[in-house]
């Protein structure tokens, strides 16, 4: 049954955004998505396309910029906002481990800084600064804090008190607090105040 134009849903035309490699080796790859100041933002490591949504006029515009990514696929890259800015981190199975910054005046993805670790991690933006670690393929228990405002400093912080339950699921932030949702559905709170 399709929705009337008075329903609270309302299908909007999108872009033909691949999430297979062209190899077929990683099916389902992530599409990024995060939104700045009223727009949205998407960036396909598949095609290493990036667009902007605009929900005044409902529309999709491909931006006219090449991906600074590694050739090969990053995959489960770190995503996160800090000051109205998007960062994609790190990722598996690339030839580097970065950190990219989205300049949403310039349209360009600008490197911020290398990361002191290679991993499918999750990422959280937290009391001004960001924080990642983990890993999605691999047992790391490696947790860093990074400190923008000086220059991207890096600091490797303590290591997950425990085995990591099995592959994460999603991660989300709530005031001071990250939360890591893993597969076996248990659920492990970070925060950030006690750093």
């Amino acid at each position: 049954q399709k929705f009337s134009f008075d329903s609270q849903w309302l299908r909007i035309d999108a872009p033909k955004i691949p999430t297979t490699s062209p190899w077929a080796y990683y099916d389902g790859m992530s599409i990024y998505a995060k939104s700045l100041k009223n727009l949205g933002y998407l960036y396909s490591e598949v095609s290493k396309e990036t667009y902007k949504f605009d929900p005044a006029d409902r529309a999709f515009t491909r931006l006219n910029i090449s991906s600074p990514f590694d050739s090969y696929f990053q995959i489960k890259m770190g995503e996160v906002v800090w000051k109205d800015t998007f960062y994609l981190i790190s990722g598996h199975f690339g030839n580097s481990s970065n950190m990219w910054a989205f300049d949403d005046v310039q349209n360009v993805w600008k490197l911020a800084s290398a990361v002191p670790t290679y991993q499918a991690g999750v990422a959280f933006a937290l009391n001004d600064k960001i924080y990642f670690g983990l890993d999605f393929y691999y047992p790391s228990l490696w947790f860093f804090e990074c400190d923008p405002d000086n220059n991207y400093s890096w600091n490797r912080l303590g290591d997950f008190p425990d085995a990591l339950p099995f592959h994460f699921a999603t991660y989300f932030t709530v005031g001071n607090k990250g939360y890591v949702v893993f597969a076996d559905n248990s659920v492990w709170q970070f925060d950030a105040d006690l750093v």
